[in-house]
């Protein structure tokens, strides 16, 4: 998939920094989740990158974008209750 930008887990919502790649690099992500509700996934422009209708702990959603210098933060809104797990590559 190329070079490993993040990878972490957590419950609630949470701001994801990421750095290491280049303007008009592809954006690779991965992300699943277990709760009772959906989760949003948008960049630092409050543009909408995933969205997740709900979080059933079965699968994994995929995305990807290219990158600006401006897309360096994932914004994940969720319940506070519900656990993710997020990874993000750039190719």
């Amino acid at each position: 998939m190329g070079d490993l930008l993040a990878s972490t887990t957590g419950t609630g919502g949470r701001d994801i920094e990421f750095s290491g790649f280049a303007s008009g690099a592809r954006i690779a992500i991965r992300f699943a989740c277990v709760g009772v509700a959906g989760a949003h996934l948008v960049d630092q422009s409050g543009a909408l990158v995933l969205d997740v209708s709900g979080c059933n702990g079965t699968t994994i959603y995929g995305t990807s974008f290219t990158a600006t210098a401006a897309n360096r933060v994932l914004r994940i809104g969720v319940d506070s209750t519900v656990t993710w797990a997020i990874a993000v590559w750039s190719s």
